[in-house]
């Protein structure tokens, strides 16, 4: 799939049949806050999801597995992981997604304003009016965001990583910067953040919990 030259997709295959999906980018910042939630149970997630991407329904015969591989793959925008792994290792700029195990660089939920901000004044485009911005444009645009907008500089601030060779002005200012637009935890980071202070502090097993934080 090239975003150039094809269509953005309005349905999926799953087994031998095909389906209409859900194309709206609201559609898929509901299933990237969905799958970010620690409340919801992970079954019910996957229930959630297939409600959120089948809006006209599927076969109920749909093997689960089949469905939940085409609601991903749409949601990665048609890229494999070999493909994704590909591009990142040719460009300089890494993307945050909620599907990959490493530190956020933005949430729809926290940075709403942010990016309703970024967007109109960058392309124009009023995120609270538009009506039929397909995902995978509205995923492009983000990731084209100008490097010099606010909400560009809040996620450079976030995963900005603190060296050694930094002067004491350039760390202090990072770590200011990362301190005001720290995203909020999720009651999950919360208590295992918890765990890691108490084991810290009484000798506990460190070693397994930060096994578990990466696991």
């Amino acid at each position: 799939m090239n975003l150039l030259i094809d269509t953005p997709p309005d349905e999926v295959a799953i087994g031998e049949a095909v389906y209409p999906i859900g194309t709206g980018f609201r559609t898929w910042v509901l299933f990237e806050l969905l799958m970010q939630d620690d409340s919801v149970k992970p079954v019910d997630k996957a229930v959630a999801a297939i409600d959120l991407a089948f809006p006209y329904g599927i076969d109920g015969e749909a093997d689960a597995k089949d469905v939940i591989k085409a609601i991903i793959w749409f949601y990665k925008c048609g890229r494999t992981d070999k493909e994704r792994k590909l591009a990142n290792d040719n460009s300089e700029k890494e993307e945050d997604d909620c599907y990959e195990p490493h530190e956020r660089a933005y949430s729809f939920d926290y940075d709403d304003e942010y990016i309703y901000a970024a967007f109109l004044q960058q392309y124009g485009v009023n995120l609270v009016t538009v009506r039929d911005l397909h995902w995978w444009e509205f995923r492009a645009m983000f990731k084209g965001l100008d490097h010099n907008c606010e909400f560009a500089k809040i996620m450079g601030y976030r995963t900005a990583k603190i060296t050694s060779d930094m002067s004491k002005s350039e760390k202090n200012f990072l770590h200011k910067m990362k301190s005001i637009h720290a995203l909020p935890m999720s009651q999950k980071e919360y208590d295992e953040s918890n765990a890691l202070i108490e084991a810290l502090k009484n000798g506990g097993d460190v070693d397994s919990l930060l096994k578990g934080r990466h696991s």
